[in-house]
């Protein structure tokens, strides 16, 4: 299982990222591929439309569930949380 961290989150939506190639190459090999759900949150504070986080979620998800106790709704709870506080800063 190769866990994938916040940057190659983003650079798999990110036009001409070599990283993508890596990652396709990955899923292509049967690699199971996960996140954890603060490089999940990360991701979601970054401008990111919902199109993006979906496909990202979807790689994740494409062998099988996460195996961690980790869902989607976590990593975007996590994501609210971390907007919230910066405006009672």
């Amino acid at each position: 299982m190769i866990h994938l961290d916040t940057n190659i989150l983003i650079d798999i939506v990110t036009a001409g990222s070599p990283q993508v190639e890596m990652v396709r190459g990955w899923l292509k090999e049967g690699k199971k591929l996960a996140a954890s759900a603060i490089a999940w949150s990360e991701f979601c504070n970054g401008p990111h439309s919902s199109d993006q986080k979906n496909a990202v979620f979807a790689i994740l998800q494409k062998k099988n569930p996460w195996p961690l106790p980790v869902r989607q709704s976590l990593g975007l709870g996590a994501t609210l949380l971390g907007r919230h506080s910066l405006v009672l800063r």
